[in-house]
């Protein structure tokens, strides 16, 4: 019995480092990987793409951004389509849709530092633009949130019940529905 004990522990003394070596390999991989996903990540290169009207390349660039959250892609998407600049590859002509899904995707990029976004977002929401008084309720509920990603994911979550935004997961599945290629990323009124 004392001899099974002595292996167990002495198996147990040469996995640590190498589970140790494993944890640290599996954080750099995904340090790696987080790098890489920014670094395509181009602003300037998606801006030459749709000034060429080559909105399909500057989706390809953006879309992927935006698919695992990260702020700045999102809000960025979400001014385009504010503008009518870029319209996923996904969305008929449907303007008051395109709105909801640029109103959600700054909601869902507020409070990562943004202040271009996040100002944006409260100008829109106490405009004609959003029905009120849900828009000026909403409003105040982000100033309530104060910056805090928590909060401002529970406005998120209002927005939607209120039926202002229509959710980030049906603009997620329609997008990539549409990623078979049958249908292209839209220029502005095209």
């Amino acid at each position: 019995m004392c001899g099974f004990r002595r292996a167990g522990v002495l198996i147990l003394v040469l996995l640590l480092p190498l589970m140790g070596c494993g944890a640290f390999f599996n954080a750099h991989v995904l340090g790696i990987n987080r790098r890489h996903s920014a670094d395509e990540f181009n602003r300037a290169t998606i801006e030459s793409f749709l000034s060429q009207h080559q909105c399909g390349k500057a989706w390809d660039i953006i879309w992927p951004s935006v698919r695992v959250g990260e702020p700045e892609a999102t809000a960025l998407l979400g001014a385009y389509m504010d503008k009518g600049v870029l319209r996923p590859p996904a969305r008929v002509d449907n303007a008051d849709q395109n709105r909801r899904s640029s109103l959600m995707l700054q909601f869902k990029a507020y409070g990562h530092g943004l202040p271009e976004n996040d100002a944006r977002l409260r100008e829109r929401l106490s405009s004609s633009e959003v029905q009120q008084p849900q828009g000026s309720q909403l409003e105040m509920c982000l100033r309530k949130a104060n910056k805090s990603l928590e909060a401002a994911y529970s406005c998120s979550n209002e927005a939607e019940a209120l039926g202002v935004i229509d959710g980030f997961m049906k603009f997620y599945m329609d997008s990539e529905d549409a990623s078979d290629r049958s249908r292209v990323a839209q220029c502005g009124g095209s």
